[in-house]
């Protein structure tokens, strides 16, 4: 394979060409350091394919801009292996390491949760979803007690959920948000009761800090942020502060405004270069990244041809060699596509997402 150089703007060739093959290894420059840039660049030629990512919208103040993706399949990871091993550069093992990690293993790392249970990702893992909102998109999802609650958690744990994930504040297209003391009201008593009598983790689904603290001290294992953990922001600090593991989702906007009119140039080049602009963020904090579970926001500030694009293009985020979640429950565009205008006549188009995501190794 020659050597090339390319663009943003040649990302969509590019992503057709090389992320759809399973047999494809891509290595992100947010692993290395700078000097381990430099060098890999210098030492993947002629073996690697480059697709450059300078013109990263999000820049995070004082990274390195130069930001790549290295493309190969394992015989020519393995010229560059060679490459490096007789090269006379010191200190080569931590690059040496990735690279070995990238081609031979790419079973994830477990996460280790605060109350002392884990993740891990031998297979795919349910989330089951408790709304303990007055407003969410599906009424029949609307759970009014912490005692309700409980019993749906406790049903879907027998059914084979893997984690159980709260919320208080509605996120359907159009909504507005809630005060905080009522959202607190909402998913802290039933987040205390839910970890004190099920076996598998607690999420909370919340943008505010305080929410997210109160939250963990409850006992909830994981911040699930809606708003995609903006490095200006307390709730990004607390996370980055504590080592909580987080779900980081993607979305273009907010709730009320994100579905008014959407527009990318590339909707899977900026998904990307937004969780790589974060991860380098948390990097600077020495946050442990693979407490990150990755979420592309399907539905959040997307058109229906974005959400298509997008789902055909899963396999770029294996790249970042992180769990990637999937909501895709009978939401909007699958309405769109199965012409179903009832999101109660959606669950076959969700159990097709479902298959579907599970092809594309969806955690």
């Amino acid at each position: 394979m020659l050597f090339k150089r390319f663009l943003c703007s040649d990302f969509e060739e590019i992503a057709e060409r090389f992320f759809v093959a399973e047999d494809t290894f891509a290595l992100t420059s947010y692993q290395l350091s700078v000097q381990e840039r430099r060098f890999l660049l210098d030492i993947s030629h002629p073996y690697i394919t480059t697709l450059d990512l300078s013109a990263a919208r999000i820049p995070i103040e004082g990274m390195p801009v130069e930001g790549f993706l290295l493309l190969g399949n394992r015989p020519q990871w393995e010229q560059v292996i060679r490459k490096l091993l007789r090269s006379r550069v010191e200190n080569t093992v931590p690059l040496l390491s990735q690279i070995l990690e990238l081609i031979y293993n790419r079973n994830l790392k477990p996460i280790r949760l605060p109350s002392g249970k884990q993740l891990s990702f031998e297979r795919p893992m349910m989330m089951g979803v408790i709304n303990r909102t007055a407003d969410s998109f599906y009424s029949k999802s609307r759970i009014e007690s912490d005692q309700k609650a409980l019993d749906k958690a406790l049903e879907m744990e027998q059914h084979g959920a893997q984690i159980i994930d709260v919320g208080g504040e509605s996120s359907r297209p159009g909504s507005h948000g809630i005060p905080e003391a009522e959202e607190e009201e909402r998913v802290i008593p039933t987040i205390r009761l839910l970890a004190k009598h099920l076996k598998i983790p607690v999420s909370v689904d919340t943008t505010k800090v305080e929410i997210a603290r109160k939250a963990v001290d409850a006992g909830a294992d994981i911040v699930n942020d809606i708003s995609g953990l903006s490095p200006d922001s307390e709730l990004f600090d607390y996370v980055a502060n504590q080592r909580v593991p987080v779900v980081l989702m993607h979305i273009q906007g907010t709730p009320k405004t994100m579905q008014a009119r959407p527009t990318y140039q590339h909707v899977v080049r900026e998904v990307a270069e937004r969780f790589e602009s974060v991860l380098c963020a948390l990097k600077e904090k020495d946050y442990p990244l693979h407490q990150v579970i990755l979420d592309p926001g399907f539905g959040f500030g997307k058109s229906l041809p974005d959400n298509l694009y997008l789902w055909s293009q899963l396999s770029v985020f294996k790249s970042f060699r992180l769990p990637i979640l999937v909501g895709t429950s009978r939401k909007s565009f699958i309405g769109a596509i199965t012409e179903t205008a009832e999101p109660s006549e959606r669950l076959p188009g969700t159990l097709a997402t479902t298959t579907s995501g599970i092809a594309r190794s969806v955690n």
